[in-house]
Formats: C-alpha cells, structure tokens, sequence
C-alpha cells in the first residue's frame, strides 16, 4: 500500500482502535479493505466482538490477497478452536506450519505487526487439536517435535515456552489446563511512520518575510507595487529645485534619504534622485541576496568580461552548488549533486541539483539512455520504498516523497545524497 491518501485513511483507522472505537475503525478502513493488513485489521475488532462469522469472513479475505500470510491461518485456527470445529483448526494449523516453510520463528514487526510467530507454538496448537480429536498418540508425537523446535535465546522474544513440557507430562490431560497460543488482540498492522510523514501537506513556497523597507514602519510582506509608486511620486514633488547656477550634481547631493530595515536597526541611505542617482539595489546588492545566494561576496564590475557578462546574471542567485573563483567563474563539485543510479538496460549515473524540478529530472535521464530510446519514447520512473516495492513517480510530489524515501530532504543540501530509480518504457 503506498497510495498517500490510503496510508492517511490507515493511519487513522489505527488511531479509531487506538481509542476503542472499533466503529469509526471499521468505517474508515472498509474504503481500503482490499489489502491483507486491512482485513487482518477488521478480524482483530471482529474477534473483540466475538463476531466469529465476520471474523472468519476477514481472514479468509486477507489469506486471499496473500496467500502466504502465516498469522491469517494462525488467527483463524484459534477461531475455529473457540467454536470447536476442530477438523478445519487442525487444517489451518497444518497450513501455517506449511508456510512458515520450517522457519523457528517468523517476525511480523519489519510489515508493521509487532508479533514473532513460533513454529513452536503452531505445533503445540496442533497437539491440543489431536487431543480435542481423540488422537493422543499423535498429540503427544506433535507436544516431543514442538520441544524441538524451541527457538533460540536471541529469537525467543521473552516468551514462555514452558507448558510445552507441561503438556507432556500432562497428555490428553493437557486441554483441561491450556489454551492455543494466539496473538494479542491488541496488537494490529500500523502503517510505516516514515509514510504517515510523507503524508503531510508540505509547503514548498514557505512565508514571505520583509528584506528591506522603505520605511521603519513598512513591515508588510505582500505586493508592494502601489506603495513604491506612491513613494515615487512624492519624492518627484520634494525634488530640489535647481538654482540656474547651480550643478546637477549638487542637486543629487541634496536629494532625500531613506531609511533601510536591516536585522531589526534602519540604516540611512542615500538616494538617487529621479535625475539619474543610483537605485537602493545598486548601492546595496547584499541587501537584496536571497537566503542560499552567495551572501557576502561580491563583486565589482571590473571582475566580469563581455565574455561573462551574461552568465553572471543568472548564475548570481544559483543554490549552494554553486561557487565563484577569484576570476568570476562559476565551479560546480558533484558532492552538491545527488548521484542518481539508473538502471533501464544497463546501469548508469547522473547527477541533478537538490531542487531539481520532475520535468528536469525525466529529460536528464531521456539524455542519458538516448541510444536506447527512441524520440516518442515515454519513460516511466519508478523507486522502491520501504516495502522493497516499486513505485511509479508521476508527478513532483512523488519524486519528494521518493527523494524522503532515502533521506534526502529536496531543496536542503546535505546528509545523503544517493539515489536509484528504475526505467521502463
């Protein structure tokens, strides 16, 4: 399951039994009950209930969707065990062990279910459904191998084994003292918390904040058009007059101050007037970097060339990737990159920046495989996820999420910085 929207709806059927509302549980998890988790889920508020027929009807759904999910047969012999049916328990008994493929112990905690299921628990279940039979000799045989199939001191998970001994000295006498072995009824398959994460609504743009005011009272952060032309026309009414004697530059000298915010102090500038003084941005350029640009370093303009000149616009406000040489040019280190690994018909590598856009991504990786691919070929991306499963990237939300998948953070650069993904045509 890696729908975002179903894994939220999981989440919050497992928050609804978290709080004993078994109602609001199954509601919310019967939109999505065409998962083995889902139905094992239902079966657990079943069994709570003693509801044994919708019980059964679950199991037998979830065995459906994976036939290889041992604790499904395992739960739905000790339903059949409390209704004394004891032919069919001995059968999912004999399945489970069949399963379970000679494996001691099978831990269901990595899928989410904190529960280890014992083969030596399947086999001692087994004797006590020999006994219920009438077939003690087959008990007791069942009781001698389920003593060898005790788990190892690292793998027992601080769980009694003990009445398996007792059940051998007691024999058919046993089923008055014993019950099958069960998982806890208040234990069920919770989602991955690294997908309930994934889930939230993740705000790429963040909140504007105020860089430079005109004004110490200008602390606003929307569209400031109105204001800068307002601003504009009352400093062209206090222009200086000119005296026919007097020099332009005088006139400029004169002109009014404004007061830039700056780390909570103002900080008098001058400037320019209409008549052809330097703007604000000109006089201050580091007031103007954006958080990520090159920040203190500048710049004069002997530094840039003809040659460089336009580059220099564009490169100016790059991410961190991005660094200046003493003669102006840029300098690029693949440790700023993610090294993607792609694999399609043979493996290769690319690199992209950290806030590589989906579209970006798809043409690099077209380039990359271009004497495979033909000019209408569609690619299609997939990467696996926690559950070794792999799943279509169709969209930038996906690619963030595959991006978190392996711990990197789009649009931060550091910590890991590798990534795989799979090509299919």
């Amino acid at each position: 399951m890696s729908n975002k929207t179903e894994i939220g709806i999981w989440d919050e059927g497992v928050r609804a039994f978290e709080e004993n509302d078994y109602l609001r549980a199954i509601e919310i998890w019967k939109d999505i009950a065409d998962y083995s988790k889902i139905h094992f889920n239902l079966a657990i508020i079943f069994i709570k209930e003693k509801f044994w027929d919708d019980a059964f009807d679950a199991l037998t759904r979830a065995i459906v969707c994976d036939d290889y999910l041992c604790v499904a047969y395992y739960v739905r012999a000790y339903c059949y065990y409390k209704c004394q049916d004891f032919e069919k328990c001995l059968d999912d008994y004999e399945l489970c062990s069949l399963k379970m493929r000679s494996n001691t112990v099978v831990d269901y905690s990595q899928l989410g279910l904190q529960f280890k299921l014992f083969m030596s628990h399947v086999i001692f279940n087994k004797a006590l459904c020999y006994f219920q039979l009438g077939q003690d000799a087959k008990g007791d045989s069942e009781l001698l191998q389920a003593k060898q199939y005790l788990p190892q001191k690292k793998d027992d998970g601080n769980e009694d084994f003990s009445m398996i001994e007792k059940a051998l000295n007691l024999g058919k006498g046993s089923i008055d003292y014993f019950e099958p072995c069960v998982i806890s009824f208040n234990i069920i398959y919770k989602p991955p918390a690294q997908k309930v994460k994934n889930t939230e609504k993740v705000d790429y743009l963040g909140k504007s904040r105020v860089v430079a005011a005109a004004n110490a009272t200008d602390t606003f952060n929307g569209f400031s058009g109105t204001l800068i032309k307002k601003q504009t026309q009352i400093d062209a009414v206090n222009l200086p007059k000119m005296q026919a004697n007097q020099p332009k530059s005088e006139a400029v000298k004169r002109s009014a101050t404004v007061t830039i915010s700056r780390n909570g102090t103002t900080v008098p500038q001058r400037k320019g007037s209409m008549m052809g003084g330097q703007s604000i941005r000109e006089n201050n350029p580091q007031l103007f970097l954006r958080k990520g640009s090159l920040g203190s370093h500048t710049q004069s303009s002997s530094n840039y060339t003809s040659t460089n000149s336009s580059s220099s616009k564009t490169n100016n406000f790059d991410n961190q990737s991005v660094g200046w040489s003493s003669n102006g040019t840029s300098t690029t280190t693949s440790l700023d990159k993610i090294k993607v690994k792609c694999h399609f018909n043979d493996t290769r590598m690319i690199l992209i920046p950290f806030d590589c856009q989906i579209e970006n991504f798809i043409d690099k990786v077209k380039k990359k495989f271009y004497d495979q691919l033909s000019e209408n070929s569609k690619l299609k991306l997939k990467y696996k996820d926690e559950d070794d499963e792999l799943i279509l990237i169709t969209d930038q939300e996906d690619f963030v999420e595959a991006l978190n998948n392996v711990g990197i953070e789009w649009g931060n650069f550091g910590g890991n910085n590798r990534f795989e993904i799979w090509c299919f045509t």
